[in-house]
């Protein structure tokens, strides 16, 4: 009897868009221009919890979509906050989301 086909796994990059997050994070980084703090991530995303805002940032700097900064100041003695931005790959899987919603809404409209 012939053995199953095996189909192959799906990238890890399709495995991390496909998480519930992280495409709406990435939005709201895309959308911020610049630096973005983490509470006002949670604003702007609406319905995460700061755990897994924070799960979610975390695997998106390990993939290099995202750059952690620590603003400090000298007349508040230190760290006022962190920041994050999209890195320039983090830009570019933001157009690649975008293209795929182009393509999705031809294809199922």
């Amino acid at each position: 009897m012939p053995e199953p086909r095996r189909l192959p796994q799906a990238s890890p990059l399709v495995h991390l868009l496909g998480k519930k997050w992280t495409i709406p994070v990435i939005e709201v980084l895309y959308s911020s221009r610049g630096s973005i703090q983490f509470n006002s991530i949670i604003e702007a995303v609406g319905g995460i919890t700061p755990k897994n805002l924070s799960a979610c940032l975390k695997e998106l700097i390990t993939a290099g979509f995202v750059e952690r900064s620590e603003v400090t100041s000298i007349y508040y003695n230190g760290l006022i906050g962190t920041q994050y931005s999209l890195t320039k790959k983090g830009a570019a899987i933001h157009k690649f989301i975008m293209e795929t919603r182009v393509v999705g809404a031809s294809l199922y409209s």
